[in-house]
């Protein structure tokens, strides 16, 4: 496209709106930063009463936590490890089902409620490689 042509200016133009505008954005949406307390968040909480934790999640309802021996929901152990899991560095919640990921299983294990506790699926139908990133 010719640059003394009417397309390349109106590009032009436009550009230079679509830059002023994300320029006056970013400074709407400025982030500060400052040391949370313990008692404003309550997955800080729950993570800082285990000294073992492996992983942890919130959904809008509780904080869950998962250690080496059980997954807690809050204050509570929702279910403890009966060798379900070895090598756990991951977990997750959706709807009623707990999520766990099994670095040395190389597997993702659902646990799902029913009358007498929770019931382990493998949700993977085959194993994985699972290379979590590290933690920072």
């Amino acid at each position: 496209m010719p640059t003394d042509s009417k397309e390349y200016k109106d590009l032009g133009m436009l550009r230079k709106q679509i830059e002023d505008a994300l320029a006056g954005a970013s400074s709407e949406f400025a982030v500060t930063v400052k040391q949370a307390s313990l008692s404003e968040s309550p997955l800080l909480e729950a993570v800082s009463k285990q000294s073992s934790v492996k992983g942890y999640t919130q959904d809008d309802k509780a904080v869950y936590v998962l250690t080496n021996d059980a997954v807690f929901k809050g204050d509570s152990r929702l279910f403890k490890n009966e060798g379900d899991w070895t090598a756990p560095v991951g977990l997750g919640v959706f709807g009623s089902n707990v999520y766990i990921l099994d670095k040395k299983a190389n597997q993702i294990f659902k646990f799902s409620p029913f009358e007498r506790g929770y019931d382990k699926v493998k949700y993977l139908a085959q194993t994985a490689l699972i290379s979590p990133r590290p933690r920072r």
